[in-house]
Order: structure tokens, then sequence, then C-alpha cells
């Protein structure tokens, strides 16, 4: 029994604690804006600071108005006492009537009584019954709580003070005073009643002043709090306004400065996007602390694509000429990249390398490097069309695309870095652009046996052929075309990329 209850004690702090703790979790974890929580706080304990408060009135009150009931009716019957004293001895019933219908003029007082032993000598208003009479004189009691009905039948609550009657050494009597009990404890109730609806004016006024407090105090946090929000959706961010010195200056402060950076990173991201690839540009931006990291390994597969006979065709265009050219062209040849899952690792003169595979991982990246290839071929030629609409000379693209290992990564110096992919698959596949027909497509053996390259591609096997830094001959494979689903789509994909004007 004794270990049961020992347990049972000791179970009930924990649960309380634990209760506690359920509180302040579900308190933090609230949805509530912080206004109504920090009001909720501050109105509790406003509300509770206040009732405790009231409570300690409240009794003080109750006490002190009891000690000033029970001072005023033993003043009184003292008083009376005092009074009649002479008169009692000398038996002046004419007097001590005066003397008791004087009390009753008090409205507080409902009666007045003076014996002489089991003798009434003068009496006035409502006094305690026969029993109750004695009950005072012999018990000595100074004060007693008694029921009486008025006139209406009502029941009601009286006090009596008593007191002997003193004469030198002599007691010839007591003298007993009534007051109304019930009106007292009106009193008293009325009085509560005020302190009450002073408090509860009190809370009230204390609880508005708690949410106008929390809301000046939470609209910093509230401003940060949108800023977030803004910086989440990718919106454009401004500098929080404030002209305060204290913590909440210094959070705004630091907040400034953090978007003041972001802001920073944010131009430095798209500037750096219009030199390398999205994917290139975030790789790099994520490696910011390291960025000569020495790079990984990777199966994947490259697209080299330049203009056939570019020297001639350029031979007295003027340099501005010549930029918007191959601005049309290239442009729409890395829409073509990124829209094969590529990335456009580089722009060389009229040349451009087309990384797949690298830096995120693809499982098809032979087929989407060929689909791109063949999307580059239907761009050109309608591109071409276009042009000759114009008279302007028609431009021809010969491509190269390589499947297999290599190293990507960041390749460079250290003041001077850029992520791109090395190693001998990259070599092989500049090879094959630099022999490809013109508006050809010329891949590797390795390109050729990866999936989906047999079903989806219709391959024409050329004659190995040597190229420079080969000891061996290489197998290479011109691509005629793709079966008919497949190229229709990349047709449609096409249009998609080209404006109206070149359809």
């Amino acid at each position: 029994m004794s270990t049961a209850i020992t347990a049972s004690t000791k179970s009930k702090p924990g649960s309380a604690t634990s209760g506690g703790a359920s509180l302040r979790a579900l308190y933090r974890n609230s949805r509530l804006p912080i206004v109504a929580k920090w009001s909720l706080a501050v109105g509790l304990l406003v509300t509770s600071v206040m009732a405790l408060l009231s409570w300690v009135l409240i009794t003080q009150q109750r006490h002190a108005f009891m000690q000033q009931t029970e001072s005023f009716g033993h003043i009184l019957v003292e008083q009376l006492a005092h009074s009649a004293s002479e008169p009692v001895m000398a038996e002046d019933l004419f007097t001590l009537t005066g003397l008791v219908n004087r009390q009753i003029e008090n409205q507080q007082v409902l009666g007045a009584l003076i014996r002489q032993g089991s003798k009434t000598l003068a009496r006035a208003g409502i006094t305690p019954p026969m029993t109750q009479q004695r009950q005072i004189m012999q018990s000595g009691i100074k004060q007693l709580i008694w029921s009486w009905r008025d006139p209406m039948g009502e029941e009601r609550k009286a006090i009596t003070f008593a007191t002997p009657i003193q004469y030198k050494d002599v007691t010839p009597g007591h003298a007993l005073i009534t007051i109304d009990h019930d009106q007292l404890e009106q009193d008293l109730h009325e009085a509560i009643l005020v302190l009450g609806y002073t408090t509860l004016g009190l809370i009230l006024l204390g609880i508005m002043m708690a949410y106008l407090l929390s809301r000046h105090l939470s609209r910093p946090i509230q401003a940060l709090a949108r800023v977030s929000e803004t910086i989440s959706r990718g919106e454009p961010i401004e500098n929080l306004d404030h002209l305060r010195r204290d913590e909440i200056g210094s959070i705004i402060t630091s907040f400034n400065l953090m978007v003041a950076e972001m802001r920073e990173k944010g131009r430095i991201e798209r500037a750096l996007s219009s030199y390398v690839s999205p994917h290139a540009a975030a790789r790099v931006l994520a490696n910011l602390e390291q960025p000569a990291e020495a790079g990984e390994l990777l199966f994947g597969s490259v697209l080299f694509c330049d203009i056939v006979g570019y020297t001639k065709l350029t031979e007295g265009m003027s340099p501005r000429a010549v930029s918007k050219m191959l601005n049309e062209y290239l442009g729409y040849i890395a829409l073509a990249g990124h829209s094969c899952h590529g990335m456009v690792d580089k722009f060389i003169g009229d040349s451009v390398m087309i990384v797949f595979g690298a830096p995120e991982s693809d499982p098809q990246h032979a087929l989407h490097a060929v689909a791109c290839g063949v999307m580059i071929q239907e761009i050109v030629q309608q591109i071409n069309q276009h042009r000759q609409h114009k008279t302007l000379p028609p431009l021809h693209f010969r491509i190269g695309i390589n499947s297999g290992e290599m190293m990507a990564g960041n390749i460079g110096i250290p003041v001077r870095m850029q992520y791109t992919v090395v190693g001998d698959t990259v070599n092989l596949g500049a090879r094959l652009c630099g022999i490809a027909p013109p508006g050809g497509i010329l891949i590797g053996s390795n390109t050729a046996q990866q999936r989906g390259i047999a079903q989806k591609v219709v391959l024409q096997q050329q004659p190995p052929v040597q190229v420079k830094g080969r000891s061996q001959p290489v197998t290479s494979y011109l691509v005629s075309t793709m079966n008919p689903v497949y190229q229709q789509q990349v047709r449609q994909a096409v249009e998609q990329l080209l404006p109206i004007g070149h359809g």
C-alpha cells in the first residue's frame, strides 16, 4: 500500500511538468499571429495579477468592514451603558427610555435594550428574544448574530452587541444594541461589487494596452516575416526602414545586410547564367567555399556543333553583322540544348559544346544528345529558308556526338575557373564534329550502343577513319533520321522554339 502511494505521489509532479510542457509546445506551435500570442500572454499575466490583487483587496475589505462594524457596535453599546449607569441605579425609567429611543434614530441600529437582572427597564425597536437575552447576560457574550422576521414575513439577520452597565464597583444591569446585519452585508456587497467592476475595468484596460503594446512591438517582426515570404516567393525585396537603437533595430540592420547580400548574389547569379549554363552557375554558386574542386567521374555524352566554311562565309562581313548572325543561330542552338536536358558548356567562336548527363545525371543522355542534334539541323534548315527569302546566304552546321566516361568539375586556376567536362570522350566528340559532313550528325560507336538509340534512330555505319590523336581508326555512324513518332516530337519542339516568322 505504501509503495503504491509513494509511486502515485512521485508521478504527479511529472504529469504536471508534462502538462506545462505540452501547453508551452502548443503555444509555440500555434498558428496564431505573434500579436495574438503576445496579447494573450500579457493579458493572462495582467488578468492573473489583477485577480490576485482583487482577491487580496476584497479579503482585506471584508476583514476591515467586519472590524469597523464590530468597533462601531461596541462603541455604541459602551456609550449607552455609560450614559445609563446612573439612571439605572436611580431607576429613572424616563431617562432610560429617552436614551434607547435616541439610539434607534441611527439608521443602522434596529433596537436598544436596558435590562436589570430579569427585568427590562427600557426598550426600543427590535431586540433579541428573551431566551437569547438571558444567554447573553449569563454567558457574557459580547455579540450575537440572530434571525428575525420583518413585517413582510421575510427572515433577516441582526447582530446584537452587549456590555454590562458599571456604576463604580456595582453592575446594576446590561445594555444591548442591535444592528441590521443584512444592511451591513449589503453595504459590504456593494463595496465588493464596486471593487470588482474596477478590477474588471483595469483588466480590460490592461488587455487593451497589452494588445496595443504587442502590436507595436510585433510590427518589425511582421515586417521581417513579410520580407521572408517575399524572398521565398522569389519576388523583389526591399530594405526595412528603421530608426531603432535596441535589439530589434540590430536584427533589422542584420536583416537588411542579408537582403543586400541576397540581392547581390541574385545579380551575380543572373550575370553568371549569361556566361555559363544555369546548371553550371548553380553548381559554382553552391560550391563557393571550395571553387577548385577536383570534379567527378561520370558517364555522359557531349555534342560539338560548328559552322561549315565559317572563315570564307564571314569574309567581308562587318564584326557587327557576324555577331548578329552568330547570335541568331547559336541562340536557337542553345535553346535546343536546354530543351533536350543538355548543358551548354561553352561557345568557341562559331562552335558550341553541349554536355548531356552533367552536372545532373541523365540515364538517356545519348538519346537526348542525338535528339538535340536532329533538332539543331531542323532549326538550321528553317532559319536558312527564312534567310533565303531575304537573299542572305544559308549556313550549314556539322555535328559530332560521343558518349563515355568524362571528368566534370571546375577546371582552371584559382583566379579563373570554368565548370566543364574533359577526357578522351570529349576529345573524340570534337574530332567527329570536324569530319562530319555539312548538315550531318556523326556519332561515335559508344553513342550508337547506348540505350534507346537503335530503337529510335536510323544510323548509317561509316568506314573507319583515322582521326588526329588516335592510333587506331575510329568507327562512326551517320544519323539518317529518327522513327516517325520521335521525329514528329522533334518537329513539334522546333515549332515551339522558333518564332512564327521562321515557320
